[in-house]
C-alpha cells in the first residue's frame, strides 16, 4: 500500500475501493490486489485472535464464563475493535507519506463502510471455521473476496448486490445506506446463528479450531 501511494493519490482511495459499473466488464487485477490489500490484514488479525480462542483455550475460558453468549461476546469485541483500529491506523500511516492527501469529505463514508465489511468478513469467516475447521475460514474470504470479486467486474449490474463491494464507498454511491442495513443485518443473522451453534455444541467440550 505504501508503494502504491503517490503524490498523486489519496491514501483513502485505497479503502473506497472501486465501481464495476463504471468498466465495461473484464477484471481489473490491479484494482483487485489493492482491495484485497486493505481487507486481507484485519480479516487475517481478527482469525489470529479467534482461532485459539475457538480452539484449545476454550476448555479454559468458556467454564470461567457465566453463559455461552457471554463468552462469544467477549471475543466478539476485540474482533469489532480490530478491525477498526487498522483502518484508522492505515489511514494514518498512509497519511504520513509525502505528497499523499487526504479527501476529507468521503471520509466519513469510508469510515462507515469499510470497516463494517471487514467486520462482517471476520465473523464470516468464523462462522466457517467454527461450523467446519480453520482452513474453511480460508476458503469462504477467497470465494467471497475474490471469487465474488470476479464475478461483479465480469456482470456489474449484479456488483451491489454482492458482498465485497458493500465495502466500496465508489461501488454503493447512492446506496450507502442498503449497505450499511444489509450488512449490520447480515452480522448480527451470522452472531446470532454462531451463538445458537455454540449453545448445541459447547466449545470447551469440543474446541472448533481445528
Amino acid at each position: 500500500m505504501l508503494f502504491l501511494v503517490d503524490g498523486h493519490r489519496s491514501p483513502l482511495s485505497f479503502f473506497l475501493g472501486f465501481s464495476a459499473q463504471d468498466g465495461a466488464g473484464g477484471l481489473d487485477i490491479l484494482k483487485a490486489m489493492e482491495w484485497n490489500l486493505c481487507v486481507l490484514p484485519p480479516i487475517s488479525a481478527s482469525l489470529l485472535f479467534l482461532m485459539p480462542e475457538l480452539g484449545t483455550l476454550s476448555t479454559y475460558t468458556v467454564l470461567r464464563s457465566k453463559n455461552i453468549r457471554r463468552w462469544w461476546l467477549m471475543r466478539l469485541a476485540p474482533v469489532v475493535v480490530i478491525n477498526y483500529v487498522f483502518f484508522l491506523f492505515a489511514l494514518v500511516l498512509l497519511s504520513l507519506v509525502p505528497g499523499s492527501y487526504l479527501l476529507w469529505t468521503e471520509w466519513s463514508v469510508a469510515i462507515v463502510l469499510f470497516p463494517l465489511h471487514t467486520t462482517l468478513l471476520s465473523i464470516l469467516c468464523a462462522g466457517g471455521m467454527i461450523l467446519f475447521a480453520s482452513r474453511a475460514a480460508i476458503i469462504l474470504y477467497l470465494l467471497i473476496e475474490c471469487g465474488l470479486l470476479v464475478v461483479g467486474t465480469a456482470y456489474p449490474p449484479v456488483s451491489l448486490f454482492l458482498p465485497p463491494y458493500w465495502g466500496m464507498a465508489k461501488a454503493m454511491g447512492n446506496n450507502f445506506s442498503s449497505a450499511v442495513a444489509v450488512s449490520l443485518f447480515l452480522l448480527v443473522a451470522v452472531n446470532l446463528g454462531i451463538l445458537y451453534w455454540l449453545s448445541k455444541h459447547n466449545p470447551a467440550a469440543n474446541p472448533q479450531s481445528k
